[in-house]
């Protein structure tokens, strides 16, 4: 296996993108980053895998929404590391998962969820604007590699890893948008709504009390 080392053409540089999928299963979770580039014409945009990071999903049982989770919590940090280094805003990163449980929470209040999906929408919104985050289908999300594992044969020439999906070569406004705003059947993570009561008893004045003595 050969990796190039050089990830974009040797002209001028017009426009440049960090794309971030993300992915999880029972498995694994990760994310994988690629650098899209635009050049003067004619040369055509390019895209190439820049960083992938996935870690094993931990022995006590969690749902697999709950990982779905975890995933773009490690893509915005992988996401963080390298626009750091390549001193770039944080504007410049798309971020793309597969999970409508996740984008909904992403794009919700952190309050209204229980504590652990709080916590990691709360890290998510902090660093990057809800609407960077799209939806793109299993198919094209070459995470899914990074969560339900490959053998190093079937990657060598495996073009959806090395310079992800066909997507990242069109129009940014042809790109993927789903609407968020109604959550998805079978969300559970939020919180329960406590309604208090209160209770008040009215004593008689005392010039009642007179009264009816």
């Amino acid at each position: 296996m050969k990796v190039p080392c050089c990830i974009r053409l040797p002209v001028r540089v017009t426009s440049f993108k960090l794309v971030n999928f993300v992915d999880a299963s029972t498995r694994a979770f990760g994310a994988a980053i690629y650098a899209q580039f635009e050049y003067d014409p004619p040369h055509p945009q390019t895209c190439r895998l820049l960083a992938s990071k996935s870690k094993v999903a931990p022995l006590v049982p969690v749902t697999v929404s709950r990982l779905e989770l975890m995933a773009p919590v490690t893509g915005l940090r992988l996401s963080l590391v390298i626009i750091r280094l390549l001193e770039i805003p944080m504007s410049a990163v798309k971020s793309y998962s597969d999970s409508l449980h996740v984008l909904w929470w992403i794009r919700g209040h952190g309050n209204d969820f229980r504590a652990f999906v709080a916590d990691r929408v709360g890290e998510i919104q902090m660093h990057s604007d809800p609407q960077q985050w799209q939806h793109v289908s299993t198919e094209q999300n070459p995470a899914d590699l990074v969560s339900c594992g490959v053998n190093a044969e079937n990657i060598i020439d495996n073009s959806l890893w090395w310079n992800g999906p066909y997507l990242l070569l069109k129009s940014e406004d042809d790109w993927p948008k789903i609407d968020c705003d109604n959550p998805p059947r079978g969300v559970k993570e939020c919180k329960k709504r406590t309604v208090l009561l209160s209770h008040h008893t009215t004593f008689p004045s005392t010039q009642n009390a007179e009264a009816e003595e």
